[in-house]
């Protein structure tokens, strides 16, 4: 329940007055001093009461002295009491009315040291009286103006506070706020731009991290599809690398059969190089035989012309012989053809010898061609079955590591269906990551910020889809 200061500080009745009146008069001629002394505990530095303030301070003690506590007196009371209230804070005030007090009295006592002592006490109990009914009246200004102030700073702060719940972080409490309230103006003020910049932060951060959350859903989704196309086709490459390893195993056994083969050609190529030399020693052979019984047939030729020659012989001799020789004749003529026969055989015999010896010259050199020709071949086959040795290694060797790349891949399948698992989980947990990003944006969205912009509730929806 409120009390009014007028109901509190009332006038004084006639009595009072006149023990005021003397009060006043006693004062009035001391109390520009007084009012200095005063307002000094305000400003050090004043050096005089201004006129107006001390016709003011004049006027208003003439209605405390008398207890003249009128409409007239709250008016001018209240105007100084304001700019006093404007001018300096309470502490102070109280210091510098204790003085004015003190004063008083002290100016009081000094100026009625004629009166009698009862007097003079009943003169300082109104003036006591006087300056607490006007401090009352003082304080009750300052209590107003305190009132005031608190409910204009309660208001300015339940503002500021509706904006905040109103999720309003664009508002500031402005300078006309009481400066009663400027460390939590100077905070609140602080606190919301922080806030402000946070949540545009978180915006932004927001709106990037849903844009990113779905290019990362696609990726994944892509990375799902091609997971399990790399799955089908190296399920194909498994089977194709079996193909290849099983190939590569019956190339191996062929090899294997292909270097026992060219080591047999090379054995038979050695024993054809030997019956090649056999053959060429009958050829030289024969050749030197076949000289031989040229010089036979040369020797026999020889025996022939020598016999043709006696036949001759033999037949002139019959001739002049006559009848007794005619015998001898005939054996003479017959000797004769036997000779030419033989010569003609014996020219046969070389020629068919010559012959003979042309091809058995041809049949050396064909011979000995032929032994060249199985020596390079011996040499290449000797190659070549080292070449299919080597094959063979290498070909059992790849088809050592082709039974490991089969592995390997294998794993790499196992691998790769179980990376598409992985896949799709992780496609689903950023699809529910994305869902959260749109509703988090939904919430930093009921925010009004300065300077953000924000993707409205049916993006985020669809971003979140």
């Amino acid at each position: 329940m409120s009390v009014s200061i007028r109901d509190v500080v009332k006038p004084w009745g006639d009595a009072d007055r006149r023990v005021g009146e003397q009060v006043h008069d006693l004062v009035l001629p001391r109390l520009r001093d007084i009012l200095l002394s005063a307002y000094r505990q305000v400003d050090a530095s004043m050096p005089a009461v201004p006129d107006d303030l001390y016709a003011a301070e004049k006027a208003k003690f003439g209605f405390i002295a008398r207890g003249d506590f009128s409409d007239d007196y709250f008016a001018l009371q209240s105007q100084l009491a304001e700019n006093i209230a404007s001018m300096t804070d309470y502490a102070t005030y109280l210091r510098g009315y204790a003085v004015y007090c003190g004063k008083m009295v002290a100016e009081l006592l000094d100026a009625s040291q004629d009166e009698t002592a009862e007097n003079r006490n009943r003169m300082a109990e109104s003036a006591i009286a006087s300056v607490f009914a006007d401090l009352t009246v003082t304080m009750g200004e300052y209590f107003r103006k305190e009132a005031e102030e608190d409910a204009r700073a309660r208001a300015v702060l339940g503002k500021a506070l509706n904006a905040l719940a109103d999720r309003d972080l664009t508002y500031r409490v402005g300078d006309d706020a009481p400066a009663k309230i400027a460390d939590a103006r100077a905070d609140f003020n602080a606190a919301t731009e922080s806030l402000e910049s946070t949540m545009t932060g978180i915006a932004g951060s927001t709106e990037e991290v849903s844009g990113s959350v779905s290019e990362i859903a696609r990726a994944i989704s892509e990375l799902a599809d091609r997971t399990e196309e790399q799955a089908r086709m190296l399920e194909q490459t498994v089977s194709s690398v079996d193909q290849v390893s099983d190939a590569m195993r019956t190339n191996a056994d062929t090899a294997r059969r292909a270097n026992g083969a060219a080591a047999e050609a090379t054995t038979l190529v050695g024993r054809s190089g030997e019956v090649m030399a056999q053959a060429n020693t009958a050829m030289g052979a024969i050749s030197n035989s076949s000289r031989e019984i040229e010089k036979i047939v040369s020797v026999i030729d020889e025996i022939s012309m020598q016999t043709n020659l006696l036949a001759l012989n033999a037949a002139v001799e019959a001739a002049r012989a006559g009848d007794a020789g005619s015998g001898f004749a005939v054996v003479a003529q017959e000797v004769r053809q036997l000779a030419q026969r033989t010569a003609e055989n014996a020219r046969n015999i070389r020629d068919l010898i010559e012959t003979s010896s042309d091809h058995v010259g041809r049949g050396e050199k064909v011979l000995k061609e032929v032994g060249v020709t199985l020596d390079s071949t011996s040499e290449r086959v000797k190659e070549i079955n080292g070449l299919m040795a080597d094959i063979a290694n290498r070909t059992e060797t790849q088809a050592t590591a082709f039974g490991r790349i089969n592995e390997s891949v294998t794993n790499i399948e196992t691998l790769t269906q179980r990376n598409a698992a992985m896949a799709e989980e992780t496609h689903a947990a950023v699809v529910g990551l994305d869902g959260s990003s749109a509703r988090l944006g939904e919430m930093v969205g009921q925010f009004r910020l300065s300077d953000a912009t924000w993707p409205d509730e049916g993006d985020m929806k669809a971003k979140a889809g």
